[in-house]
């Protein structure tokens, strides 16, 4: 029963002494890692993490929700062999810290293998942390060490620095949907503006380091809200997506184009100076005025909004507020 298990070890905090290390990784869970995949994150927290404390084997344990741990990622010695491993909550070494939410530290690793088959006879420490967040344990870090490293009270303190580093950022990421389902927009298939996170910092970066202009284009269906009230949201949907795919075919494979908000699109034009936008603007105007954007219905095209071209953006931060204010000043 975990609702009369022994409160959890307090985790201290990071010490104005911590190695450089230590402040690096807590600098990639506040910022970097939030844009990652899991898969993508727990390679890089074991690299880390090696800096910092010794192991010959590491792997993260995540809870599945069935009452079992899964080894999500192994680091290290044996790796092939343990990823994927199951270990049932307060079963083995790392079952019962998950269980009981406290850590294990300098007992044989013999325990946690004893029904797997392989000779891990060379692992001869361990040390396991749980990973743990408001009150519950989503996992553990368990390592293992070869002779003659032996696991210090040092090390356990270090490490449980470490566990209240990743856990947030492991839980965040862990609650994420899908990327296909949050960055594709389902009825215009374009990425929604958060995509600009990513893509946009990369293509300012390029424009800097190039001196090449950069131009941002807002293209607002002003009329498109009293469109969907007569005619409801199928019709909108198919204005859109119509839309979305004319206006493409105007853009090269370079330009970044993404949905904003209900009635929105943002493009990022890459080496397109200000007259050129304003000419590529007029062409959108024009195709969007003279086309029908209904296929079983004559209706007036959306209008649309004028065009930002900008060659001041510093960061993807920048860029949204811009659309943001715009959005909101339409």
């Amino acid at each position: 029963d975990l609702s009369s298990s022994p409160p959890p070890f307090p985790y201290p905090t990071v010490p104005s002494t911590a190695p450089a290390e230590l402040i690096d990784l807590n600098e990639f869970c506040t910022s970097v890692g939030d844009h990652l995949q899991l898969s993508e994150i727990l390679p890089i927290l074991s690299q880390r993490l090696a800096k910092l404390v010794p192991f010959s084997t590491c792997i993260f344990f995540l809870d599945t929700g069935a009452d079992v741990l899964k080894a999500e990622h192994v680091a290290g010695k044996f790796a092939a062999s343990l990823l994927g491993l199951k270990i049932g909550l307060g079963k083995a070494i790392s079952g019962w810290a998950a269980a009981y939410r406290r850590p294990i530290l300098n007992t044989g690793p013999a325990l946690e293998f004893q029904d797997l088959d392989g000779d891990f006879t060379s692992l001869t420490d361990t040390l396991v942390v749980p990973l743990i967040l408001d009150g519950l344990c989503i996992g553990t870090m368990s390592l293992y060490a070869e002779a003659p490293v032996f696991y210090s009270q040092a090390h356990l303190a270090l490490l449980q620095i470490v566990s209240s580093q990743v856990t947030p950022l492991i839980a965040r990421v862990r609650s994420k949907p899908e990327p296909g389902s949050t960055l594709i927009d389902p009825v215009t298939r374009l990425h929604r503006i958060s995509y600009l996170s990513v893509a946009g910092s990369q293509m300012i970066s390029s424009a800097e380091r190039n001196q090449a202009p950069l131009s941002l284009l807002y293209l607002d269906l002003q009329n498109l809200d009293h469109l969907t009230s007569l005619y409801g949201p199928p019709v909108r949907d198919s204005i859109l997506r119509k839309i979305a795919e004319m206006v493409r075919t105007e853009f090269r494979e370079t330009d970044l184009m993404v949905r904003f908000g209900m009635q929105a699109f943002v493009a990022l034009l890459a080496g397109v100076r200000t007259d050129q936008a304003l000419r590529l603007t007029q062409r959108l105007h024009h195709h969007i005025r003279t086309s029908s954007a209904a296929s079983s219905r004559r209706l007036h095209s959306p209008r649309p909004a004028r065009i930002c071209p900008t060659f001041t953006l510093r960061t993807p931060s920048d860029l949204y507020s811009r659309c943001r204010y715009r959005e909101q000043n339409r």
